[in-house]
């Protein structure tokens, strides 16, 4: 039977074993067991926020009674450094206003041709009844697709280091946020920090390269890093060296492995479900007969979005997020004191039955009829919320909509029956996503 009992904390380390073994698991459990204000420890005290008012008030209030505090600690800064997802206060609003113009509507639907012709490329290398891994697939896919529309380039000869060195990113800022590791000071040895490193720096090399030669090639670039280097201030003051550095690396790091999560956990949900996939073709083949979609084609593929939302509903590829208390604060009738680290969970806030019916079940159909502003603010975050919603979201719901559209004109896929989420920096598919492969019209 299902364990319906939160386990004890243990000394210094707190719950920290328990949530390093079963994440998901514990986290349904600590809420099952004291509610919506559930509080615990990870070697310093937590508290989980699961009612949609409380988690509306954290994201809203962010930069004001509550901060990020991602600049904290050994993985976060190293990987990050004071880019746009780790940065606070007057420094970030700053990089924010700088950053917010290369993602205006204008400039991300230019990227739709792109991402198009790269998932158009992957396709080519497809062939009738073979295995392949999609996860494996998706990343390198999005992998591709950030680098064209951030650098404005490809990078074959680094693709496959850069993809190893980001798995030991994704797998170290876990272990250093969410194990005992975290509880070693930044400046002390621990195991995995100098791997940590060497990925850094490996990603680092292959950035600041394309950043160098861009430099002295004097071009101006539209795509994201040309608009980046080209931003100014209200006094004309331009992004320093080490600002677009890291704003680089963030954009890189964490504009792709959440998108290829999506795309991978979309496509196993859509093979699990005839009903909706069929529904989606048909969509797909009147609206857009054998062309290939571009951004003008989504306002008028309704159930390929809600599709994308479902998925981000049931999976989404941001599980978790942390929120620290800077100024004591109540919240649900509760107290939380300076200090306190804030977690909340979009993996449990959109399987609560209250809010979405029938909430284990994959329904498209749900986010239609205006479905999404009938929700309680708080409620559906697969973005984060509040000033600090992801400057990114556009672009990953448009290429998430448009390498899924492309796809499914031309392919069904066989995937098994049972994946397991597995619950890193982001939830993607345990094992990756061995799938067999099936043209359209073949069978």
């Amino acid at each position: 039977m299902p364990q319906t009992t939160a386990p004890a904390a243990l000394p210094v380390l707190g719950h920290t074993p328990a949530f390093a073994r079963d994440p998901l698991g514990f986290l349904q459990r600590l809420k099952a067991t004291q509610g919506p204000v559930a509080r615990f420890s990870l070697g310093a005290p937590f508290v989980l926020l699961t009612r949609p008012a409380d988690v509306h008030t954290v994201l809203q209030d962010t930069g004001r009674t509550f901060s990020k505090g991602y600049q904290r600690g050994f993985a976060m800064p190293l990987v990050l450094g004071n880019g746009l997802v780790s940065s606070e206060g007057d420094f970030w609003r700053r990089q924010r206003r700088l950053a917010q113009p290369a993602f205006h509507a204008t400039h991300i639907a230019r990227y739709g041709e792109t991402m198009v012709r790269l998932t158009q490329d992957l396709m080519r290398t497809w062939q009738e009844g073979e295995v392949r891994d999609l996860q494996v697939d998706m990343t390198r896919l999005t992998q591709r697709i950030v680098v064209a529309t951030l650098f404005g380039t490809t990078l074959p000869e680094d693709e496959h280091r850069l993809s190893e060195a980001l798995s030991v990113i994704e797998d170290g800022i876990m272990l250093d946020n969410f194990t005992w590791r975290a509880l070693v000071p930044p400046f002390l040895p621990a195991p995995g920090r100098p791997a940590l490193r060497r990925a850094v720096a490996t990603v680092e090399q292959v950035l600041e390269r394309v950043m160098a030669e861009r430099r002295e090639s004097g071009e101006t670039h539209s795509d994201l890093l040309g608009l980046l280097m080209g931003a100014r201030d209200d006094e004309g003051n331009a992004m320093t060296d080490r600002q677009l550095r890291d704003e680089a690396v963030t954009l890189y790091i964490a504009g792709h492995e959440t998108t290829a999560n999506t795309l991978a956990w979309a496509l196993w949900l859509l093979s699990q479900h005839d009903e909706a996939r069929e529904r989606l073709e048909e969509e797909l083949r009147v609206v857009l007969g054998s062309r290939a979609p571009t951004t003008a084609d989504l306002p008028r593929l309704p159930y390929l979005n809600a599709a994308v939302k479902e998925t981000l509903r049931l999976y989404p590829a941001a599980w978790i997020f942390n929120r620290r208390v800077d100024t004591d604060v109540t919240l649900g009738g509760e107290t939380l004191k300076a200090g306190t680290s804030v977690m909340v969970s979009p993996w449990l806030m959109h399987r609560e039955g209250q809010v979405f019916g029938d909430p284990l079940a994959f329904r498209p159909e749900r986010w239609e009829d205006g479905f999404e502003r009938q929700l309680p603010r708080g409620a559906y975050l697969p973005f984060g919320g509040g000033p600090r919603i992801c400057i990114g979201n556009a672009f990953a719901s448009m290429e998430a909509a448009l390498v899924l559209a492309t796809l499914l004109q031309e392919w069904r896929v066989k995937a098994p029956g049972r994946v397991t989420p597995l619950p890193s920096i982001t939830l993607r598919p345990k094992g990756g996503l061995p799938s067999r492969l099936q043209r359209r019209g073949t069978g």
